[in-house]
């Protein structure tokens, strides 16, 4: 049985059976279009924090000094809509745009136009949406329309954060992806091309809601940095070649981006940027294999053994949001492939990662997503929240998904109609909640002794210091170098005394993504400026590990590997679990000085016991061990 080695000092996690557990590539082939075509672009800029927040570079405007880079042609127009933001900076181009209005500009060769204004409105209603498509092919008629969604995205649970409007738990309002469907039927324009200029939407589920209503996609599976596509330069294109189809746009729009962020030397987008040109067209094909696929996983709940497999090493799938495993994105063709060194049947695997590669004509992708195809999915699990399944279980098209989550879920049960199309699944009743008892050793070591090891997939251990000061717990993450031994059910940590540190103090290092090569954290720290403000953010580090000359690793233990500032970001929190767009390259931290950030814990309910239970529904721990570090 394989056992993931992850490592956390003081209270052992166990994660047990999950259930849910820079290069580019694609077709050039394009089809015939003529030389006089004319365009209408649309773009929809909520722009909420990622344009008032004064600790970041406003994006919003970022993006609108870019389009005035460019020189239009009568073939093209531009038409940007401003909304939900309480504070836009651009008056530097001539625009004074108004916090309680919607407006709605052109850009011509003479710069700006204020050509419409509408009653503030939320721009995470459908509504508002549709009144814009339609509105625009009303005023701006043209042999193809292209739709530019900005702001910020949340995978299969929607887009948009309007600040000025909030929803009934006090959130900015969100336009989900029912919500979205509704907006573009009720525009009544069929795309050439959608680019969502947010977060997380290369996903399945969004391409299957857009298939009625464009021919492309062009989209990200990961965070999105804050200041977008390169707006200047695939819009140059476009006025340049209107003759240009949907897979030729999108394909400069995936490569112009990524020179971008090569030329803004920002090494933290270029390693995590990933951008997919969607042929919606085939996203039915891609469907259908994932129908197969888990109805195939799904049968395989009766039998502990064989779904052990497949829960290991899906378990390991690329994921996104920067390890934000709330969010519940995973790579589609990793997940596949993963499944298939499982258990997962080798027509299944190469199904999914036939009609991913057919359907995703054109990517590219950073090296922290070497092995992304491009398109990603919700795999759910007990950190996502059930609260989150009433939304997706309205959104999801797939009998079989659906059927496996309702399964493995505490407290959900699928829509009706799900069991019109297919049976309930049955999980094994050898399936228990494995146990564990953690101890030291007389040598020093620590221990967990596991009973119903069967169920386990990862073992890992959590280190807390504690602050007498204050009273209190600081929590400095995870580590990952585990030894277990199968045979007795085992797990002994090596932890050695030694920790990660920035000037002479501790970090919490936050678990982000783990690949075959290397190990990546998010680090939180408080920048102080030279004006003696202060701001919460998280440094990005890579972990890679030790090697010998043979390229084979050697070593897992962090002191032992190399590692590697790539960047850092601002997470926004804003109850909805959206990710913040908000990152920067390592240099622009200089002249800054940063302090160490901790969660804190309160001494008196530090040390609960948690269970997970076999399918990652809950989060088990063992009873803390608390030790002395003697210099």
């Amino acid at each position: 049985m394989k056992i993931r080695h992850h490592l956390l000092a003081v209270f052992l996690i166990i994660t047990l059976l999950v259930t849910s557990g820079c290069s580019a590539s694609g077709s050039s082939a394009a089809s015939a279009t003529t030389s006089d075509d004319t365009w209408t672009v649309l773009f929809y800029m909520c722009g909420t924090d990622l344009e008032s927040d004064s600790a970041t570079e406003p994006g919003g405007s970022y993006n609108l000094r870019e389009i005035t880079k460019t020189t239009p042609t009568d073939n093209v127009h531009f038409i940007v809509e401003t909304g939900g933001c309480k504070e836009w900076h651009a008056k530097d181009l001539g625009l004074d745009i108004s916090t309680d209005k919607l407006q709605r500009y052109s850009y011509t060769k003479e710069g700006f136009e204020l050509v419409d204004e509408q009653p503030g409105a939320s721009m995470g209603d459908s509504k508002t949406l549709s009144d814009f498509i339609s509105w625009g092919k009303e005023n701006y008629p043209a042999d193809k329309y292209m739709l530019v969604m900005w702001d910020h995205g949340s995978g299969v649970h929607g887009l948009l954060s309007d600040e000025l409007f909030p929803n009934q738990s006090g959130n900015p309002s969100m336009l989900t992806l029912n919500e979205w469907e509704q907006a573009l039927k009720d525009g009544g324009v069929n795309f050439e091309l959608i680019l969502t200029d947010c977060c997380l939407m290369a996903n399945l589920e969004t391409a299957q809601m857009l298939a009625p209503y464009a021919r492309y996609l062009v989209a990200s599976e990961e965070v999105f940095p804050g200041k977008g596509s390169a707006s200047d330069m695939w819009m140059q294109y476009l006025c340049s070649s209107p003759g240009s189809d949907g897979l030729k746009v999108g394909r400069l729009i995936c490569d112009t981006t990524q020179q971008k962020y090569k030329d803004l030397h920002d090494d933290f987008t270029s390693e995590t940027l990933t951008l997919s040109v969607i042929d919606l067209s085939k996203i039915d094909a891609v469907a259908k294999a994932f129908d197969n696929m888990f109805k195939e996983i799904g049968g395989m709940l009766t039998d502990l053994t064989t779904f052990h497999e497949v829960a290991y090493y899906t378990s390991l799938a690329d994921t996104f949001s920067y390890g934000d495993m709330t969010t519940g994105m995973v790579d589609l063709t990793d997940f596949a492939n993963k499944a298939y060194l499982g258990t997962l049947s080798e027509k299944a695997m190469l199904d999914i990662t036939n009609t991913v590669a057919d359907c995703v004509v054109y990517q590219v992708k950073g090296t922290e997503h070497s092995y992304a195809g491009g398109l990603s999915f919700y795999r759910y699990t007990d950190v996502c929240g059930t609260n989150r399944l009433e939304r997706y279980g309205s959104t999801c098209r797939s009998a079989p998904y659906l059927a496996y989550i309702d399964a493995i879920a505490d407290e959900w049960e699928a829509p009706d109609w799900v069991y019109d199309e297919v049976d309930h699944f049955t999980v094994s009743e050898d399936f228990k909640v494995p146990t564990a008892t953690a101890g030291q050793k007389e040598d020093g070591t620590f221990y967990a002794d596991f009973e119903n090891e069967e169920c386990l997939i990862s073992v890992g251990y959590n280190l807390k210091s504690f602050d007498a000061n204050n009273s209190v717990w600081l929590d400095l993450g995870y580590s990952f170098n585990v030894n277990y031994d199968e045979a007795n059910g085992m797990a002994t940590m090596a932890f050695d005394g030694k920790w990660v540190g920035l000037n002479g103090e501790p970090v919490n290092l936050d678990l982000a993504n783990e690949t075959n090569e290397s190990v990546s954290f998010n680090i939180p720290i408080v920048l102080k400026y030279s004006d003696s403000s202060t701001q919460e953010t998280r440094i990005r580090e890579q972990f890679q590990y030790a090697r010998n000359e043979n390229n084979e690793i050697v070593s897992t233990a962090l002191s032992d590997g190399r590692w590697i500032t790539l960047g850092y970001w601002f997470r926004y929190e804003n109850g909805q679990g959206i990710p913040s767009r908000a990152q920067y390259p390592v240099y622009s931290l200089a002249g800054n000085t940063a302090q160490v950030a901790y969660p804190v814990y309160e001494a008196d309910g530090t040390y609960r016991e948690t269970f997970t239970d076999i399918f990652g529904n809950k989060n088990l721990q063992t009873e803390p061990i608390i030790f002395n570090l003697v210099d």
